[in-house]
């Protein structure tokens, strides 16, 4: 995505501020800040199968033996166990805020964006049982996958916000928020076998030795999620210049679902594997808290600077994912807000 369509959709609700705002509203405008980080990459329940070069060789396997012997054995893969070893990302990201409307009423546009890198590092096992004749010989290979995968990723955050001010301590809030990643993958894979199938098949203890494979991978993906989410606010003035807030809501995110789209080269003696990735990720529900804690320091009659700290935990009802294998976003948000 270019740089002039984010800042395009960054302000895309600028014109609807304008078109909504009542007459002589009190605005209030400034620059955001904040240093987010993303757990996605640390969800580990969906991880229930190898890639496509792992799933391939039972069959890569059998048409081998029907090229180059005068059997016919039964493979078998069992089901693979996997495991995730990442780091949170982390985004810094920029942006602004409008804030409009009374005493009573206000809402508050946000746009924002920012980019961030992270690693992850899946490792899978399972078995291969090769079957050698009815009631024959059995033999067992152990397969392991250890893939690193190097993201790239480009967020773009923007939500919109009404409150309603019950009194000077409480308020009530409501809001919709949509969140877009782009994101880009660079993958090295490396695929080893104890390979005792084929050496038993050809009768050559030589080839428990072969080299496993060992590929380069890279892949895109758009990852999107709508929210929408109620609560309340309750304030707490410290002293004339300094307030601070605690906000509880309750949202619900629905997730459409994705595509990664890439490719993958594994060099073998002969000629290089090649494989096309088009890896379908199922949409997703999910709700959570949104919870916010901060407050504001009155600098000058018209200008005040804000600190917050806001987490938001999205619990999978419907998708791949478990109910416990929740997605996380916390972070810090730093702003100043100038009233017009």
């Amino acid at each position: 995505m270019s740089f002039g369509s984010k800042r395009a959709l960054l302000l895309a609700a600028v014109p609807f501020v304008a078109l909504a705002q009542p007459a002589q509203a009190d605005i209030v405008i400034g620059p955001r800040f904040s240093y987010y980080f993303d757990n996605s990459n640390l969800r580990t329940s969906n991880q229930t199968s190898f890639d496509d070069v792992g799933a391939n060789r039972v069959s890569e396997l059998e048409e081998l033996f029907e090229q180059t012997q005068d059997i016919s054995p039964t493979i078998i893969a069992e089901d693979p166990s996997s495991s995730v070893l990442a780091d949170q990302i982390a985004f810094p990201m920029y942006g602004a805020m409008i804030n409009f409307g009374n005493d009573r009423d206000r809402v508050t546009l946000t746009g924002m964006y920012g980019r961030g890198k992270g690693e992850a590092r899946t490792v899978t096992q399972r078995r291969l049982i090769g079957l050698f004749g009815a009631g024959g010989t059995t033999i067992t290979d152990f397969e392991v996958s250890n893939f690193v995968a190097s993201n790239s990723i480009d967020r773009i955050d923007v939500e919109g916000t009404w409150q309603r001010r019950l009194n000077e301590n409480l308020a009530l809030n409501a809001g919709v928020r949509y969140e877009r990643l782009d994101v880009k993958v660079v993958g090295l894979e490396t695929i080893d076998s104890t390979n005792q199938i084929i050496a038993f098949a050809f009768d050559d203890p030589f080839l428990l030795f072969e080299d496993g494979l060992r590929g380069d991978s890279t892949g895109e993906q758009t990852i999107q999620t709508f929210s929408i989410r109620a609560g309340g606010t309750a304030f707490v003035p410290l002293d004339n210049n300094f307030n601070v807030f605690l906000s509880g809501m309750l949202q619900g995110s629905y997730q459409p679902s994705s595509r990664l789209v890439g490719s993958a080269v594994f060099p073998t003696r002969d000629e290089p594997l090649f494989f096309d990735i088009d890896e379908r990720n199922p949409s997703e529900l999910s709700v959570g808290p949104d919870i916010a804690v901060g407050g504001q320091l009155i600098i000058f009659d018209n200008l005040a600077l804000d600190l917050r700290y806001r987490a938001v935990i999205f619990f999978p009802v419907t998708g791949e994912f478990e109910f416990t294998d929740a997605r996380v976003n916390h972070g810090v948000n730093v702003g100043l807000s100038l009233r017009l």
